[in-house]
């Protein structure tokens, strides 16, 4: 009961800095800044470019569907999302080492692991919760100029999504505990996603199981009118086996810092 008591006491100071520092705020109005783009951007581009420069836009040209449009929101919210990841996460346990924070409450009878799952829990809540406000927030844009997005997809869609994303909060959270510096918390947390995504694009059966990022493609791939290879729910549990090995790693971290 205890180690609960202290749990809940290291996610309320989380979340009473959340709210001091207004992440509760602007991290969803960023991300609904991010999901509405891709919609937007597909409708307005094409009239502001043949405005401005007198071309005519083929009227027999092949109008695509809502979920088809809507499929580029998950490529927005790689690209954006992690820059937006990096910049939350990097700071949130290797600044509070930096400042004397972490001493003080390793001071006290906390326990390492309440710590950290203080950590993910505090974060990964406040960014899936902006994936998905943003993510619903394209789907309403795409759904006033295009056809309606199928909510079936999108749920499915959003599940194995939110999975990857996870896995990128779990990622940036790990990076702050082993890196020394939030620059180079910050790098891992930008750099490794974006190379699982670069290898992601040579199609392989064993790289689309092994590889986290295989989960946004595949949301992509579904939103577009694909259907799930039989391998996505062994790519799910391999995901879900290395989100927990950078727990472990994070955990091993910051036991060595505590010795020390």
């Amino acid at each position: 009961m205890k180690r609960l008591h202290n749990l809940f006491v290291l996610l309320k100071k989380e979340w009473t800095e959340s709210i001091r520092e207004f992440r509760i705020v602007w991290l969803p109005i960023v991300f609904i800044g991010v999901g509405i783009m891709q919609p937007l951007t597909m409708k307005l581009l094409p009239e502001m470019i043949g405005g401005s420069n007198g071309l005519m836009i083929d009227p027999n040209a092949k109008i695509s569907s809502g979920n088809e449009i809507y499929a580029g929101v998950f490529g927005q919210l790689n690209q954006f999302g992690l820059l937006i990841a990096a910049i939350l996460l990097m700071g949130c346990i290797v600044k509070e080492e930096q400042s004397g924070i972490l001493d003080i409450l390793f001071s006290k009878p906390i326990n390492t692991g309440n710590y950290l799952i203080s950590k993910y829990l505090s974060n990964g809540i406040l960014m899936i919760f902006s994936v998905v406000i943003g993510s619903y927030a394209g789907v309403y844009y795409t759904n006033i100029y295009y056809s309606s997005v199928s909510m079936d997809l999108y749920g499915k869609a959003l599940l194995l999504y939110t999975l990857w994303f996870l896995f990128i909060v779990t990622l940036g959270v790990t990076a702050s505990a082993v890196a020394k510096t939030q620059i180079q918390a910050a790098g891992i947390t930008v750099l490794v996603p974006t190379a699982l995504m670069i290898i992601g694009n040579y199609s392989h059966p064993v790289l689309d199981v092994i590889l986290p990022s295989s989960l946004s493609n595949k949301a992509v791939s579904l939103m577009s009118g694909q259907e799930l290879p039989s391998s996505w729910i062994l790519n799910v549990l391999v995901t879900v086996l290395i989100i927990i090995g950078l727990y472990s790693i994070a955990y091993s971290r910051m036991r060595h810092k505590r010795r020390n």
